[in-house]
């Protein structure tokens, strides 16, 4: 099979599994949040953001760095897979045991504290899955990630339902959410065997090689994640569960869909980095059409989402989560910014420039912490939503400030208007059909707007086949 059809054909498999996957993931929530209520959920999000923010620093950026070493010509890639992998392992133990002793400074209840510590296994299958899906992203044959997903959310949804209907305790959810991660991790292991020979290697100087290339990742990636977890943290400390759980309602919407445009992102990134400093003019084609698409995906979110925020609350939690309304249409601000944000990320790393963004993310960060001690005691989630999009919007301008003073390159604009007026009129479509179903005003906004883009040309078939079927050299 021709690279471009390898290409096509994993790009196609990950955006139907993503679908797929997103919806599965839409119904735990919806368990999850009506079986549990609330205050419940609070607890729930409490742990999840606890402990997230623990197994990211466990991350060390490894990802992207084995993702870019085995795309070389000639790698060793079972050599590159098991010494990351090691340190994967060993990172992840040391750091999820510090997150579970750390939680007993915490004001948190001892179910929370419990909670915590079943948990914690669960980030550490993801810490393992994680690092194993470069080896299928450079091969393009991403089926097996997609179907360890599949698989990992429908025994989610398996054990949420099962708890749900016999007085689920938040014990049990979390337990639900580790057998989930374990059906995920087993396939993408067993799967990757028949890719490259997996076993660890405790290489010294090739650990020095991964961790000094990975550091500012590493780092920037801890800075990153005080705006981007801090707030629902802080939140627990300050405010009731109740509010937490509001908050969490809110957010999970946005923790779903980010993860779109970072799945195109990964796909585009190897041919950002073959194409940086060896063909500027691709490079710079690429990575300007890619954002449009970006941009193209963000606003009709944004927009739609204002105004079908209640709606959707209700339809997923029920009518106690109707008040969380207004902190997702803060959020949802942030939620564009991170569409975007996602390329200029990975861009950073393409070129080869971590070290020299870490200041930048190391400014926003104290900024955005800065942010919510303020905030979040005065307005509570109002002050994290706010605080959220300070952070996300920052370190957008930080980050494609950085590639245009690197590189030379910055975002295209054209045809914004173009995309301004398809949002509106797909807005006025939501408003036409606000008295209908939920998901039928969702249905006809996304025919309408789609529609209204290909119509205006705001997506050139060009453009996509250069993105998503690129040259055979690039193999």
């Amino acid at each position: 099979m021709s690279l471009a059809r390898s290409v096509g054909r994993n790009t196609i498999i990950q955006v139907i599994g993503k679908i797929a996957g997103t919806l599965i993931g839409f119904l735990a929530i919806a368990i999850l949040q009506r079986s549990l209520g609330t205050e419940g959920f609070g607890a729930y999000t409490t742990v999840m953001a606890y402990v997230g923010f623990f197994s990211v620093i466990a991350d060390l950026g490894l990802y992207m760095i084995v993702l870019r070493e085995i795309a070389k010509p000639n790698a060793d890639k079972e050599r590159i897979v098991g010494n990351a992998l090691a340190i994967r392992l060993v990172s992840a133990a040391v750091v999820l045991a510090a997150c579970i002793a750390i939680a007993f400074f915490f004001p948190y209840s001892g179910e929370i504290r419990s909670g915590i510590a079943i948990i914690v296994v669960s980030f550490f299958f993801i810490a393992v899955q994680q690092l194993l899906v470069s080896l299928f992203q450079q091969a393009l044959k991403t089926v097996w990630v997609v179907i360890g997903e599949l698989l990992g959310r429908v025994v989610l949804v398996a054990l949420v339902y099962w708890f749900s209907r016999h007085d689920a305790t938040l014990a049990q959810m979390l337990l639900a959410v580790t057998a989930g991660t374990f059906a995920n991790m087993l396939v993408v292991l067993l799967s990757g065997m028949k890719l490259v020979r997996l076993r660890l290697y405790f290489d010294k100087q090739y650990w020095k090689f991964i961790l000094q290339e990975t550091w500012p990742i590493a780092l920037s990636i801890v800075l990153n994640l005080l705006y981007f977890r801090l707030d629902t943290v802080f939140l627990s400390i300050f405010r009731p569960l109740e509010e937490v759980g509001l908050y969490g309602a809110a957010y999970k919407i946005l923790e779903i869909l980010v993860s779109m445009p970072v799945m195109f992102v990964g796909l585009i990134m190897p041919i950002l980095s073959m194409t940086a400093y060896v063909e500027p003019e691709r490079f710079s084609s690429i990575f300007k059409k890619s954002f449009t698409l970006l941009l193209i995906a963000a606003l009709p979110i944004v927009v739609g989402g204002m105004l079908l925020a209640k709606p959707l609350l209700v339809l997923i939690g029920g009518e106690a989560y109707a008040p969380a309304s207004g902190y997702l249409r803060v959020l949802l601000f942030s939620i564009g910014a991170m569409f975007l944000n996602s390329l200029s990320g990975h861009t950073v790393t393409a070129i080869n420039e971590q070290r020299r963004m870490v200041w930048g993310y190391f400014s926003v960060a104290m900024a955005s912490i800065a942010a919510y001690l303020i905030l979040i005691p005065l307005f509570g989630a109002y002050g994290a939503a706010f605080g959220t999009v300070f952070a996300q919007t920052s370190i957008m301008i930080v980050g494609y400030a950085m590639i245009k003073r690197r590189i030379g390159v910055a975002p295209s604009l054209k045809g914004l208007w173009k995309m301004l007026a398809c949002t509106a009129v797909m807005a006025a479509v939501i408003w036409l059909f606000r008295g209908q179903h939920v998901l039928i005003a969702v249905v006809v906004a996304m025919v309408t707007y789609g529609g209204l883009v290909l119509a205006t040309r705001l997506i050139d078939p060009t453009a996509m086949k250069e993105i998503i079927f690129p040259r055979r050299n690039d193999a």
